[in-house]
């Protein structure tokens, strides 16, 4: 992959890694944002480690590097970091009973999030959030697309037997 044609992956994949980095429970945008310009740095420094040209390859390998771009940041600071609050707080509305219910479901959600395994949240984050295919995740999580889809099914489950 040469120059020009990274830049394209660049500015075809900046929203959604900056998305995925959001999502993968990064306290603030600010932090998300480092995550994703260490992603693309990494990125381009081993650009000839890239062994396809083709998009789905390419999106793939950028979505690992990030994935374990986050993996490491959230190895230094020692703590799983869980559903930003500032984002709930602006997601609420000016009705008071409202507000308190809808914070009430997201602790609720944050909690069950929390409690998944591992592999079955970020399936369910590049599948839900990031919107990623089954096979995209499948190479970015080193598995099969089956189980990607096996892993998804059961986080859902999960979910909706503990919200309802």
């Amino acid at each position: 992959m040469d120059t020009p044609t990274f830049t394209k992956l660049y500015e075809d994949t900046y929203g959604r890694v900056l998305a995925y980095c959001c999502k993968r429970c990064l306290p603030d945008r600010s932090e998300a944002e480092d995550c994703t310009a260490e992603t693309f740095e990494r990125a381009y420094t081993h650009l000839a480690q890239l062994k396809s040209d083709d998009e789905l390859g390419a999106r793939s390998w950028l979505f690992t590097i990030a994935r374990n771009v986050i993996a490491s940041h959230q190895r230094r600071r020692h703590e799983f970091i869980g559903i930003n609050e500032k984002e709930q707080d602006r997601r609420t509305s000016a009705d008071p009973e409202a507000s308190a219910l809808m914070q009430e479901d997201m602790a609720t959600l944050g909690a069950e999030l929390r409690k998944l395994p591992a592999r079955q949240r970020e399936a369910l984050y590049l599948s839900a959030i990031v919107g990623m295919s089954r096979d995209e995740i499948a190479q970015i999580m080193a598995t099969s697309e089956i189980n990607v889809r096996v892993m998804s099914w059961r986080a859902h489950q999960r979910l909706l037997a503990a919200l309802t």
